[in-house]
């Protein structure tokens, strides 16, 4: 399941529990849309504590649907991860150099609130 909360009317934040369905995915995405209508810069936050799987279904919709924001990825300026395991951090590291416009934080369990924060603060970083 994930949870969306409006942090801001730029700013998101996804808590992704349990096993992840297409379903999810498509949820996540029309969340998504109402924020995307705006300018830019857009924040976001994912929280990975709760997560243990995803589905084949899953994985193909999140893929289809980021490869069709491929031209607004620039627009995301700051995005959070909140998570306890460290092959997040790994993967996140290996894939930073493809975003270079993407400022992506990693943050710990006890540290939500900071994740949040950094999220919601892309209302005062300027678009490039």
């Amino acid at each position: 399941m994930i949870h969306i909360d409006t942090l801001n009317d730029k700013a998101l934040a996804l808590t992704i529990e349990g096993k992840i369905s297409k379903e999810d995915i498509v949820s996540a995405e029309a969340a998504l849309a109402p924020m995307l209508e705006r300018p830019a810069p857009y924040g976001l936050m994912v929280d990975l504590i709760g997560f243990t799987d995803v589905t084949a279904g899953a994985l193909i919709e999140d893929v289809r649907y980021e490869v069709s924001l491929i031209r607004r990825w620039s627009d995301f300026r700051h995005m959070s991860i909140v998570t306890d395991r460290n092959w997040v951090g790994t993967w996140v590291g290996m894939i930073q150099p493809l975003f270079p416009k993407i400022e992506i934080k990693m943050f710990g369990p006890d540290q939500r609130a900071e994740a949040r924060a950094f999220a919601a603060s892309v209302d005062s970083t300027p678009a490039a």
